[in-house]
């Protein structure tokens, strides 16, 4: 796991952040795409999917993006 990256959902099941992609540009929607891992293998999409979320990098500063889970 990526100690300096962090995604957090509304349930808080944990997931390890393997690669990740940020689409973002002035004035406009952003996007975050995430390969994720979890050891959980009975995690309930159902509870976090369309709900908020949140994706973090921290390196020398933290830069945070948050949005809904799709």
């Amino acid at each position: 796991m990526a100690e300096n990256l962090r995604i957090q959902v509304a349930n808080g099941e944990r997931f390890d952040v393997r690669t990740f992609q940020v689409d973002q540009e002035i004035n406009a929607n952003f996007s975050v795409s995430l390969l994720v891992q979890t050891e959980n293998p009975d995690v309930d999409f159902d509870g976090i999917l369309g709900r908020e979320a949140s994706f973090s990098m921290m390196a020398n500063a933290t830069r945070t993006w948050n949005g809904l889970l799709s």
